[in-house]
């Protein structure tokens, strides 16, 4: 039985029997790959040299018909056109590859131009091959059999850069044209990655899941399902989109941890062995049906409370981007514009810098940094209790709780009745029955209603702005 401690070896170039380097990796690739940033974001290692194979990812991918689109490059950030793409290949029936793979040409009807510096066609019969190697043998004359690169294409004649030139020579010998890239190696890529059902894999947790289950050898039921499905709903609801690459060999915790991190969420194992996933909701996701409990003012009379002052954050600047071929972040976002301008001139300008290797959009970055500036604007307030009831509530960590600590005042000198708290820690007590809660205070109370007779203006002022003081 595998276990988060676990370290996931990637697939090896090593499995099949032509390989330009066995050491290579064969890289997991989820979400839009697509865009953000310049030129590759990743390795292709050769697979087969032999017949010009490269791997694309360790897996398959989304179709050209399901949307995907693929760029190559070559070791110069030039793209490459005339390869061809198979989103699905059981390469050497290894099991289902994305590759790319380059041409080769034998014919008796190619020719050699020295005042064009090209090689022709009669027959019409070449790939569209452009910014790509090409290796001629079988020429009559030696200087023609050498490595050269096309710079413009057709079907019936290859450019080909001024580094090296071909000699003039008419059709008749058997030529063969192979477009073997070594020499722009390391070839890298721009795709769409995994897919279920046709339709791309961008749910954060849905990645998370699909790693588990699809190559860490894990099952469905080493997941809690009621907080797998919460946190799937939770990054829909948010429009939340993961993409990234798994390049190099890693814990499997390491892997999950580096995905939810950039999307406010975490994992644990639960008591019963299984993972859990949580998913930072924000005060504006959720409503007072997704509270799971009650906490009254007589089970706080004891409760310990903390203010937490070093996390203090009204600023979130974001790299995001991550390019894996080059090891580094290729956009930014200094937080400006979700910054809050009140919590700075209280405290003063309180930036944290975050690095999301697997965020691509910036309406996503936007968003998380409004959760992480909205959660962290001003000191936050703890609050530890432990009640022997508590061990009947249904909380899981990520939950809210509705709770009431008569004894404590907010900003405004109101008592904290009826106040939302998140649920940071559980922890059994071993002195006594019960569970010991470490809550976080969100800053929203429920608030009193009045029916909608029209004695109440509905426009804030009023509704919605006071404090139920009645407890439920």
């Amino acid at each position: 039985m595998p276990t988060v401690k676990d370290i996931y070896q990637l697939p090896k170039a090593s499995r099949y029997a032509n390989p330009r380097n066995g050491a290579d990796p064969l890289r997991l690739v989820w979400g839009d790959m697509t865009t953000g940033g310049v030129g590759g974001l990743w390795q292709m290692p050769c697979i087969d040299t032999v017949n010009r194979v490269y791997a694309l990812a360790g897996h398959a991918v989304l179709s050209l018909a399901g949307g995907n689109s693929i760029t190559v490059y070559n070791k110069d950030g030039q793209a490459l056109s005339g390869y061809t793409f198979n989103e699905s290949n059981d390469y050497e029936s290894l099991g289902a590859v994305a590759t790319v793979s380059f041409p080769t040409k034998t014919a008796t009807t190619i020719s050699f131009d020295a005042s064009t510096n090209s090689i022709k066609d009669s027959a019409a019969g070449l790939a569209v091959l452009t910014n790509c190697m090409v290796t001629a043998s079988g020429a009559a004359d030696s200087e023609n059999n050498q490595t050269f690169k096309i710079i413009t294409a057709t079907a019936s004649e290859w450019v080909l850069d001024g580094e090296r030139k071909v000699k003039t020579a008419a059709a008749g010998p058997s030529i063969t044209l192979a477009a073997d890239q070594q020499q722009s190696e390391p070839l890298t890529a721009r795709a769409k990655g995994r897919a279920s059902g046709g339709s791309l894999i961008t749910n954060p947790i849905g990645v998370a899941e699909d790693f588990l289950l699809n190559f860490a050898q894990f099952t469905s039921d080493d997941l809690e399902a009621t907080a797998l499905e919460r946190a799937r709903q939770v990054c829909a609801i948010q429009a939340y989109a993961a993409a990234g690459v798994l390049g190099a060999d890693q814990a499997i915790g390491q892997t999950l941890s580096e995905m939810l991190a950039c999307f406010l969420g975490s994992w644990r194992r639960w008591p019963t062995g299984q993972i859990m996933f949580v998913i930072e909701r924000g005060t504006g996701s959720w409503s007072e049906g997704q509270s799971v409990g009650i906490i009254r003012s007589w089970e706080t009379a004891n409760a310990e409370v903390s203010q937490d002052s070093i996390n203090l954050c009204n600023q979130a600047a974001v790299d995001y981007c991550y390019n894996q071929a080059t090891g580094q972040y290729e956009a930014h976002d200094d937080g400006s514009a979700t910054c809050d301008a009140k919590s700075q001139s209280l405290f003063g300008v309180q930036a944290r810098a975050f690095s999301w290797p697997w965020v691509r959009s910036s309406s996503v970055v936007a968003t998380v940094q409004a959760l992480i500036v909205a959660a962290f604007k001003r000191p936050a307030l703890m609050l530890s209790v432990n009640q022997a009831g508590f061990a009947n509530l249904p909380a899981v960590p990520g939950d809210y709780i509705l709770a009431s600590v008569a004894w404590l005042m907010d900003a405004n000198g109101q008592p904290l009745i009826n106040q939302y708290f998140q649920v940071l820690r559980m922890e059994p007590n071993l002195d006594e029955p019960g569970i010991a809660f470490s809550l976080l205070d969100t800053g929203v109370f429920k608030a009193l209603r009045y029916l909608a007779d029209g004695s109440v203006l509905a426009g804030g002022a009023i509704s919605g702005s006071l404090r139920n003081m009645v407890e439920t």
